[in-house]
């Protein structure tokens, strides 16, 4: 299971929408088929790698860190070939919440007499780790949320005068453009376009892929002239309101823009799941970020806190919003991680536990 994990991070950059699944076929203590699925409508990891093992795959044993499908989509199903290939036992890391499995893979693995096992629960976690977006979505019908934010030391993310370049070093700001190329999406809002006028593309990464770039933009207020028309990237969705005159629209179309209704958040989400998207990172400013954490639509955190002190009252904090009255009504992170990148520190941690308690491990013998 180790090695059908490390295989299935390999389409990390390439999968989605699709999960990351990684498949070893293993005869007698030799393993004779390894694969993992690259990118939708290509082949499935369990199929390749049963092609690999060949004949060799009948009696065998297969790993692999989701639940085999059992439903037609670009692809036919992995179940069915699983049983053809003639497989005494199939060891797997997690079900799959989505819809059109749900169990339906084991079932009729174990109809046809095939010995299906879960993994222990240290296994079973790192498959939802791993998969996590994906997962989510199944569960959820919305993309995975991973709000990130950079402040000072006093928790400013712009002095008084609203200057914000640079918070963090350059170590930092390289890891974001990296965080930028596994997600499939960004996210800001129309005062952050406005503010800080950004590319939203990735930079400094040979080969990584380029994300979807969201403007959430009610009021019809980004200019055709902003960077994200003039800078290489990925192709720039707007979502906007009923307040959006009809001319703006027109505009943003001949600049190059994607539009789309989404009068709120929940409108927003819905509409980017329906487009396959999986992961959404949220870099939004101060309002944006407390939007999203007051409608707890958040899964994970990503904060970079800087060693500096810029003070003064009027200085922009990390989070507007809402908020909570009562200091026992915040919510906590769990699963946290602190880092160091040269002088800046790294915290990462999860909100939502909600989608990991419904995915259901197999039972394990």
């Amino acid at each position: 299971m180790d090695l059908c994990l490390l295989l299935a991070a390999r389409g990390r950059l390439t999968a989605a929408p699709n999960p990351m699944v990684g498949a070893v076929v293993v005869q007698g203590d030799e393993i004779v088929g390894q694969a993992y699925h690259r990118a939708a409508g290509e082949s499935h990891a369990e199929v390749l790698a049963l092609e690999q093992a060949g004949e060799r795959a009948r009696g065998s044993t297969l790993y692999v860190n989701l639940e085999p499908c059992c439903h037609h989509g670009r692809t036919p199903p992995c179940a069915p070939r699983v049983v053809e290939a003639g497989l005494a036992r199939v060891v797997l890391g997690t079900l799959d919440p989505d819809a059109r499995v749900q169990g339906g893979g084991v079932n009729l693995l174990r109809g046809a007499g095939i010995r299906v096992d879960g993994c222990p629960t240290p296994w079973f976690d790192r498959c939802l780790d791993l998969n996590r977006s994906f997962l989510h979505s199944a569960l959820r019908q919305r993309p995975f949320v991973t709000l990130k934010y950079a402040m000072t030391l006093d928790g400013r993310v712009a002095t008084e005068t609203g200057d914000s370049r640079w918070i963090t070093g350059a170590a930092a700001r390289h890891q974001v453009h990296q965080e930028r190329s596994a997600h499939q999406a960004i996210l800001v809002g129309s005062g952050t376009a406005l503010r800080d006028d950004p590319h939203l593309n990735v930079r400094g990464i040979a080969g990584a892929p380029q994300p979807i770039r969201v403007v959430a933009d009610r009021r019809g207020r980004l200019s055709p002239q902003a960077r994200l028309f003039n800078s290489p990237g990925g192709p720039i969705w707007l979502g906007y309101g009923p307040l959006a005159e009809q001319s703006w629209r027109e505009q943003m179309v001949e600049a190059g823009g994607e539009l789309f209704e989404a009068p709120d958040l929940a409108a927003l989400l819905s509409h980017l799941y329906s487009q396959g998207i999986r992961s959404l990172f949220v870099e939004g400013g101060p309002h944006l970020a407390g939007a999203f954490l007051d409608q707890n639509l958040v899964q994970r955190m990503l904060v970079y806190t800087a060693p500096i002190l810029v003070g003064a009252s009027q200085a922009l904090g990390p989070l507007a919003g809402q908020g909570v009255t009562l200091m026992k009504s915040a919510p906590r992170l769990k699963r946290i991680q602190w880092q160091n990148l040269d002088d800046d520190l790294v915290l990462e941690g999860e909100l939502e536990d909600s989608w990991r308690d419904a995915c259901l491990p197999v039972p394990f013998p």
